[in-house]
């Protein structure tokens, strides 16, 4: 974006290595190990964390996430600089996040905080045009499954 210098530590972060993951709730509070669906999904990442599976985090940083290794963790970047340096984007599916991801062309796995807003409607028109997946259920088995088909396409 204009006017926009992302920070030394992006740019070495993109350059390391593989693509990273994107995983970003906006204001979403849910970080704070009070959350089951949230402790499931950072339980099912950090056993994925790995040299070749690399983790860019946005916005509020659960305390649980400061000693992984391969994994950068930033207050906020504009999501139009780091989303096209990803491979796939896990996110809440509001309005702002969905339609930068789409112009960016990485496909999202929506995980809908709360299923009374609009971010499930984002989220299922996201995978009615093959542009991710909208997960109906927060677990640990079904964020499992999505990661493995948002990776190959199964």
């Amino acid at each position: 974006p204009k006017g926009y210098t992302p920070p030394p530590e992006l740019l070495d972060f993109f350059a390391s290595g593989v693509p990273p993951i994107c995983l970003t709730f906006s204001s979403v509070e849910c970080w704070d190990g009070t959350v089951p669906w949230a402790e499931a999904l950072l339980d099912v990442l950090q056993g994925l964390v790995s040299q070749d599976f690399r983790l860019l985090g946005l916005g509020q940083k659960p305390a649980r996430v400061r000693e992984w290794p391969y994994t950068l963790w930033l207050d906020s970047s504009p999501h139009a600089f780091c989303f096209p340096h990803c491979k796939f984007i896990i996110h809440h599916g509001g309005a702002g996040t969905t339609a930068a991801a789409v112009i960016a062309r990485v496909p999202a796995i929506i995980v809908c905080p709360m299923y009374w807003l609009d971010m499930q409607r984002y989220g299922m028109w996201v995978e009615r045009n093959s542009a991710g997946i909208c997960l109906q259920r927060r677990d640990k088995e079904e964020y499992e499954k999505a990661i493995h088909r948002i990776q190959t396409d199964e």
